[in-house]
């Protein structure tokens, strides 16, 4: 059997366009069959990112990262979903974990989908409640402006 068979060149487009790990998985698959710098050149894999994925290099970093994501999920909970990053942030701080905002927002935003919802303004409620007037207040308040605008003075305490 040759080196480059129909079969790399058919699955070798899907592995270009994404997930790396899926490439890795792919040579370590088929580097018996077409060799390992082959596969390389071939999936544009630079050697040195390759040996790090099989050294495992990065899984004390990911073992972390899961614990902190853990940490932010049981924070979350524990405060009824109210707390958005920027609090969330200062609760990891507390527990010695220092985080840049950004991270945070990542973590809980686009990995965990922790999104914070939106809550009713108190402050819009208030209004809407004060702007309701009685008849009678209308009433006053029409007069009020008509002598205004007619060049009266009012007291204030017609209201």
């Amino acid at each position: 059997m040759q080196k480059g068979s129909a079969l790399l060149k058919k699955s070798s487009g899907i592995l270009c366009e994404g997930n790396r790990l899926t490439a890795y998985r792919f040579i370590d698959n088929y580097k018996d069959l077409f060799g390992i710098r082959w596969l390389l050149h071939r999936l544009d894999i630079y050697p040195n990112a390759y040996y790090s994925y099989r050294r495992h290099r990065k899984a004390a970093y990911w073992e972390e990262k899961q614990r902190i994501k853990d940490q932010i999920e049981e924070i979350y909970h524990k405060h009824n979903g109210v707390d958005g990053y920027r609090m969330m942030r200062a609760y990891l701080k507390r527990a010695d974990i220092v985080l840049s905002p950004l991270t945070v927002y990542k973590y809980m935003n686009m990995e965990l989908g922790l999104c914070l919802s939106p809550a009713v303004n108190a402050l819009n409620t208030v209004r809407r409640q004060l702007i309701r007037y009685s008849p009678t207040s209308w009433s006053r308040i029409l007069t009020a402006m008509r002598s205004i605008q007619s060049g009266v003075s009012i007291s204030p305490t017609c209201f």
